[in-house]
């Protein structure tokens, strides 16, 4: 993981108000991430799983993510670093009930909501 100013261009941002254990590929190019918001709207903790995802794949429970994020019961969580953190291949999130990388517990329907601002990098 490298850090970056964010020089690199346009930010994009990236929305899902329904993250859950299967796994979805917001880019499959280099990209520089520059700030994740989190909600949990469950009643219990849930985790947002980022991934470094490789051209054509979906992040699995058979990866290990980049960055794994805790989000209490009914909290928000807001992740930014002063530098953005660079992805190599492509950017990519799965959420779960569990914080084991290879947990498959899937949060009820509407409890991760997630907003990922990013950029490509050259």
């Amino acid at each position: 993981m490298s850090l970056l100013p964010h020089d690199k261009g346009a930010a994009q941002v990236y929305r899902n108000i329904n993250a859950n254990a299967t796994g979805v590929t917001i880019t499959t190019k280099p990209t520089a991430v520059f700030g994740i918001q989190v909600t949990n709207c469950a009643a219990a903790l849930r985790y947002l799983k980022v991934y470094d995802v490789i051209a054509g794949a979906t992040p699995a429970n058979t990866d290990t993510p980049v960055v794994t994020i805790a989000v209490n019961a009914n909290q928000s969580v807001t992740y930014s670093p002063t530098c953005g953190y660079q992805h190599g291949y492509g950017l990519g999130i799965r959420a779960t009930t569990g914080v084991a990388d290879n947990d498959t517990g899937n949060p009820t329907t509407n409890d991760v909501i997630v907003n990922i601002v990013y950029a490509g990098v050259p």
